[in-house]
């Protein structure tokens, strides 16, 4: 007979340094990534709106603006966002991030404190 498992699904740690988590899912049919990084955490960090964050994503660095809605960048252009889900999102107006830039989930996804070096990961 099978027996039901309980899992424990990961979650991001937040460190000193800054958050390491994970890209889990995409935002179909959009191409937006969804990460486990809680709105909570990432307010740790110390961002502001309209910031921009250099962060890694698959230990490629990429600096993105932190906004609150997606018509604040133009069209074709990335953002990071707090999604519906109350999660971080990388997105691009009106585009695929997922197709644009080849990230797929898991991948993994680091966002450092701010004004911290990326490098100090």
């Amino acid at each position: 007979m099978a027996e039901l498992v309980h899992l424990t699904p990961k979650t991001a740690a937040t460190s000193d340094k800054g958050i390491e988590g994970d890209i889990i899912g995409l935002d179909d049919p959009y191409g937006s990534l969804i990460t486990d990084i809680s709105v909570d955490e990432f307010k740790k960090l110390g961002y502001d709106l309209n910031d921009k964050i250099a962060l890694q994503i698959d230990k490629k660095t990429v600096v993105l603006p932190y906004v609150k809605t997606f018509m604040i960048v133009p069209v074709g252009e990335p953002l990071l966002y707090i999604d519906s889900r109350g999660r971080v999102g990388i997105a691009i107006n009106q585009g695929s991030y997922s197709q644009k830039h080849s990230v797929k989930p898991p991948a993994a996804i680091f966002i450092p404190r701010k004004g911290a070096p990326i490098k100090g990961r």
